[in-house]
């Protein structure tokens, strides 16, 4: 032990910058699981968006390129179709082999700059990694020179970089990649990133919705993008390929939802709060033709928070949704009426909580309770027409009220293997005429 001691002492006295001793992380395999654990099943996916974009944005300003998230189709045709795998591949800026060490093998390591109101570096290691123990698998091209890294739980437990064997033998953390590794959307780039979801085991099929994901699991990655993004980079393409076939189908944009309620709007305004700027929309009443959009946004009434073209506390309409709605003012209608609250306050106030779902204004959630008075006292015009239409559509007479109310739990009714008896005057307690009382 006093040796153990020894050797370690000397090892941070190394260390020691100017005399510094800097934090470091003893256990970051139990901080990892600890933070995966306060993260949702899909924000690895909101992550390796929000990478790609910037990794796009890194080359420059107006620059186009993609964020393609498709099937590994190395993997599917070497395997015959057996394995399937979500990769997400951008156009941007690669990463050499000691860019992805430092960045994927160091908790809250990143390349963008770190503040707590923005990128506080746990990002796709965390979200990701935390449910695909069996790998986070990076290949990279950086100058056209290719590297891939496989972050991963080793059976021990521990998480960090898989040995990869080259073609001489010899192992290192990363190996090399040429022209033929490329997937298909860096076919003839130079630069680009692919990051493959190895899943739980070799035969996970990561293309499929987690069990978490309860409605529109059949379009879950464009349900999901577009209710997290507001809005997306114009000359930025973030395409989703969730039909997956033997040969490759269409790719869907990713529009964000701003895209799809100005599309279905017919009216839309704007409130001023103490602190926050409420934005409404009034949605169309056509309620067939949206619902059948609802596995691909969220096409009904809902109110959220705004961060740099984000949504955040956003509740399922059974889930308290249409109910923050009502703490609005808005009684009648409320499936037809959107609310994004923006946060009016200096940027140090507001920041998100670890998972990325709520906005915290100095560390306590945002008061929807004082926003919900401030808008109904200042209710728009338009939405309060809205509610004197509805309100008047839902005066039945009260008979006919209630038999439409009855009508919907009528089938709870029926008794499948009921069978009335036959009364006869046999009964026990039958009096026959003429016996004595």
């Amino acid at each position: 032990m006093p040796g153990q001691l020894s050797q370690r002492d000397h090892t941070a006295d190394a260390a020691a910058v100017d005399g510094w001793h800097e934090l470091a992380v003893a256990n970051p395999t139990f901080l990892l699981e600890r933070l995966g654990s306060e993260c949702t099943d899909l924000q690895g996916l909101r992550e390796l968006t929000l990478n790609g974009l910037d990794a796009i944005g890194a080359l420059g300003v107006g620059v186009v390129g993609r964020v393609v998230c498709d099937l590994d189709w190395q993997r599917f045709d070497a395997s015959a179709g057996r394995v399937r795998k979500l990769p997400v591949t951008d156009t941007g800026t690669g990463m050499t082999p000691e860019q992805l060490r430092q960045y994927i093998n160091q908790l809250a390591s990143s390349g963008r700059e770190q503040s707590a109101a923005g990128n506080f570096g746990v990002g796709a290691k965390i979200a990701a990694g935390s449910r695909n123990p069996h790998g986070l698998e990076y290949r990279s091209w950086c100058q056209d020179h290719g590297a891939l890294v496989c972050f991963k739980r080793h059976s021990d437990g521990r998480w960090g970089l898989e040995p990869q064997r080259w073609k001489d033998g010899h192992t290192d953390y990363w190996r090399p990649l040429g022209e033929a590794d490329k997937p298909l959307a860096l076919r003839g780039r130079g630069e680009g990133t692919q990051v493959v979801l190895l899943g739980q085991h070799a035969r996970h099929d990561t293309t499929q919705a987690p069990d978490s994901v309860g409605d529109g699991r059949r379009h879950w990655i464009m349900r999901y993008l577009n209710g997290r993004f507001l809005r997306l980079p114009a000359q930025i393409e973030v395409l989703v390929r969730e039909q997956h076939r033997l040969e490759p189908g269409q790719l869907r944009r990713i529009d964000g939802e701003q895209h799809h309620i100005e599309r279905h709007a017919v009216a839309a305004g704007a409130v001023q709060l103490s602190d926050a700027i409420a934005r409404w929309w009034v949605l169309n009443d056509d309620h067939q033709g949206r619902r059948r959009e609802a596995s691909l946004w969220a096409s009904t009434g809902h109110a959220a928070a705004m961060l740099r073209d984000e949504l955040y506390d956003v509740l399922a309409p059974t889930r308290g949704g249409y109910g923050r709605l009502q703490d609005f003012g808005i009684r009648f209608g409320y499936e037809r009426v959107v609310l994004h609250l923006q946060p009016r306050v200096e940027g140090a106030l507001l920041q998100s909580n670890t998972a990325r779902t709520q906005l915290l204004l100095d560390h306590e959630p945002l008061p929807w309770t004082r926003w919900g008075e401030e808008f109904a006292a200042a209710m728009p015009p338009e939405i309060l027409r809205l509610q004197e239409r509805a309100a008047s559509a839902d005066c039945l007479p009260r008979r006919e009220a209630i038999r439409n109310r009855v009508a919907a739990i009528l089938p709870l009714y029926r008794l499948s293997r009921y069978r009335p008896t036959r009364h006869t005057d046999t009964a026990p307690n039958a009096i026959k005429r003429g016996q004595a009382r």
